[in-house]
């Protein structure tokens, strides 16, 4: 009678690929990056001509904004579309400023698209986010978010309470 071997070293880094394929993103794939421009535009309550507006989260006090450059559509069922304007964006920066949280600021940046194009701009505490872009012309941004391990998404955990 022959003895069974355990298994070697290839059966958990087979298993090991096997999750981890499951998490891989497909598709045309953007990435979002702080810009300190950026952030000074919008701390100023200034509009990004030539772009859409969106926010998530509360309409008076956002969780996050996002304009797109209008060569794009945004695909979305998380975002709200608003009609921008200088006052609703110097709300928001005023609100926004009231807002303090030292550990967890809000900040902007520059959206990018699979090639690194371009697409748009954002402003938010969250930190992640997945950015997509399923046929020429067309962006989808998810809902953003923090790692729980991270200060700011320490702070959703106590938001959420």
């Amino acid at each position: 009678m022959r003895r069974r071997q355990p298994p070697g070293p290839v059966w958990p880094a087979l298993l090991l690929g096997l999750l981890l394929a499951g998490c891989v993103q497909t598709g045309p794939v953007g990435r979002w990056e702080p810009d300190a421009a950026v952030e000074r535009q919008f701390r100023a309550g200034k509009v990004f001509p030539g772009h859409t507006y969106y926010f998530y989260g509360s309409e008076v006090l956002p969780d996050a904004i996002l304009a797109i450059d209008n060569r794009y559509t945004l695909k979305t069922k998380v975002w709200s579309r608003v009609e921008i304007s200088e006052k609703m964006m110097a709300d928001w920066a005023y609100w926004i400023s009231t807002e303090i949280q030292v550990a967890c600021p809000y900040r902007g940046g520059v959206l990018f698209g699979p090639g690194g194009e371009r697409i748009g701009v954002w402003w938010t505490r969250k930190d992640r986010t997945v950015i997509r872009m399923p046929e020429p012309g067309v962006v989808q941004v998810y809902a953003p978010y923090n790692f729980r391990s991270s200060p700011c998404g320490r702070l959703d955990a106590v938001d959420e309470r």
